[in-house]
């Protein structure tokens, strides 16, 4: 099951089709569903399935005859691909300076994930459409839903009880994967 949050974009599609065929793969097969899916309007939440759809398909389309390289996937073909040369470099930091990198990873995965979240799920469209709607556009602060109308809480579907603004978070939640 494919996140709520995750939208695809013409893009992606554009990219993912290239990389298929960087990859090898044979794309004949879906040359007509890359046209459809990349004629739809992806800010459609409904045209997001024949998005995923296409995607699915597209990383299960066979690698072309005659294709000249060999590109394995798995960690164990990939060792066993590279040259026997190869020395990777070592690590040559200290522990504090690896921990310091470490807590700001986490630091940064929190705080995406804390100002993302009054917001998870929407399209580009929804969220520029309610920033100009609540005269926050370009948004220069947290999301803040608790001062928007009634009728802009009508218009975007914001729940009554919308409890994720900025101004009551205390501690970073459990993440939702």
């Amino acid at each position: 099951m494919k996140p709520n949050w995750l939208s695809l974009k013409v893009s992606d599609i554009e990219t993912e089709r290239k990389q298929c065929e960087e990859e090898g793969r044979d794309l004949s097969e879906l040359n007509s569903d890359f046209a459809k899916v990349l004629s739809l309007d992806l800010e459609v939440r409904e045209n997001q399935a024949a998005a995923e759809a296409l995607l699915d398909k597209s990383i299960l389309s066979p690698i072309a005859k005659g294709f000249a390289f060999d590109e394995p996937s798995d960690l164990a073909g990939i060792k066993a691909g590279r040259p026997d040369s190869l020395k990777l470099p070592t690590l040559a930091l200290s522990e504090s300076i690896l921990l310091d990198k470490i807590r700001g990873g986490w630091t940064g995965k929190c705080v995406g994930y804390l100002l993302g979240k009054p917001v998870e799920g929407w399209l580009k469209a929804k969220m520029h459409g309610y920033l100009k709607d609540s005269r926050r556009f370009p948004l220069n602060d947290f999301f803040n839903h608790s001062s928007v109308s009634e009728e802009i809480r009508a218009k975007y579907e914001l729940p009554v009880d919308w409890g994720r603004n900025a101004e009551e978070i205390d501690a970073m939640s459990e993440d939702d994967y």
